[in-house]
């Protein structure tokens, strides 16, 4: 029996996301999907351009001294893939993680502004049990939207900390409208430094949620081994699934000898770009069309040429891909269903100044001036571009 093959069964066979070979560790994406994630990549990317981050991109295959250097061999070791090459005195690794690649980055540049915003779309590896897979949300191979702040003093973390979390405020609460919290992790007893730096570090992010009205859950001795950090949990089918972070490091640029900085703040909104495209998949039953490379298709049944063309106007603005079709056999698309949503427009939707949308699980009626709410594109797209 396959890994993957009894979960998400029903929504990958209607959708059409992904293949589950025996031979293969992982999955391999449908072309839906691949839209989809390359999509999300290029928004996340475009906001950072924007936000005058550098964007980099540091080597998969790194040797294992390196984990040893930043303290998570002795604390991380068994998720971390090792192989030989063809030099038997060494060992290699798939990176489980970015940072350290920031940091050297930036330890062999001649870098003094006071913040420095680094940025990569890292795939990383990770060692998990097969049991514990689970299509997007759990995978060997992700890649991380990774943000590493480097800074000089503590004091300003506090000021970008607090713009990272209205972030998610702001797209996962307002805009994507899901049951959110936001979790604080505290020292594990595995960890590095004393127990003045966590308690000062632990209070920054305390009081960052305290000035955003939040309120204040522990996970004690759940942050990572270099720092605290605020975990934004997301409602799925009422089981909270973790997706952005936001963490204080103190040892990073110590351990690697970063000059000019001493503090790393990492990031990544949307923790891993797979696991919440897996997420979404869940939340929606489908693919949204914001991430569709899929056309919607108007059905106009009995409607004028105005009112089709007053709709058609609507969704060019939302950017939303649509195919009319005009007195077409309605039963016959229905049927056939190779789109993520259908428009039916005729007489009484016309009157009533409405649309009546339909996809896979649902059709409703929704006014024109409400069908920019319905399918967030716009929003969205407002969002990524700030």
């Amino acid at each position: 029996m396959n890994k993957f093959s009894l979960i998400n069964n029903k929504m990958n066979y209607n959708n059409q996301l992904y293949i589950d070979f025996e031979e293969n560790l992982d999955l391999t994406y449908f072309p839906d999907s691949v839209f989809a994630i390359n999509s999300l990549k290029e928004l996340i990317q475009n906001k950072r351009l924007n936000e005058s981050f550098i964007e980099i991109k540091t080597p998969t295959i790194v040797e294992h001294k390196l984990w040893k250097e930043t303290g998570h061999w002795n604390c991380f070791s068994e998720n971390i893939l090792v192989f030989e090459g063809s030099n038997k005195n060494k060992k290699f690794t798939l990176k489980p993680m970015n940072c350290p690649g920031a940091a050297l980055f930036v330890s062999n540049g001649k870098f003094d502004q006071n913040i420095l915003k680094i940025f990569e779309i890292g795939n990383v590896f990770r060692n998990e049990k097969r049991g514990a897979l689970s299509p997007f949300k759990r995978m060997i191979s992700f890649h991380q939207d990774d943000l590493h702040i480097f800074i000089k003093n503590l004091e300003s973390s506090k000021f970008i900390i607090a713009d990272l979390v209205e972030d998610w405020k702001e797209f996962f609460g307002k805009i994507l409208n899901w049951k959110y919290k936001i979790v604080l992790s505290t020292k594990p007893q595995d960890s590095l430094g004393s127990d003045k730096d966590w308690e000062l570090s632990e209070k920054i992010l305390s009081e960052v949620l305290l000035k955003k009205n939040l309120p204040i859950e522990l996970d004690r001795e759940e942050g990572a081994f270099y720092g605290p950090k605020l975990d934004l949990m997301i409602d799925v089918n009422e089981k909270w699934v973790q997706l952005s972070t936001v963490q204080l490091d103190f040892f990073l640029t110590k351990n690697l000898k970063v000059e000019n900085y001493n503090f790393t703040i990492h990031s990544a909104l949307f923790g891993s770009i797979e696991r919440f495209f897996g997420v979404l998949l869940d939340k929606e039953g489908q693919i949204p069309s914001w991430l569709s490379n899929k056309e919607m298709v108007v059905l106009s049944i009995g409607c004028s040429n105005k009112y089709l063309n007053e709709v058609k106007d609507v969704l060019d603005l939302l950017k939303i891909k649509t195919i009319i079709l005009e007195n077409p056999n309605y039963n016959k698309v229905l049927k056939e269903f190779k789109y993520n949503y259908v428009f039916f427009l005729g007489w009484e939707e016309e009157q009533e100044e409405v649309v009546s949308i339909r996809n896979k699980n649902t059709q409703e009626k929704v006014r024109l001036d409400e069908i920019s709410s319905f399918f967030k594109n716009k929003l969205i797209l407002e969002f990524f571009k700030k």
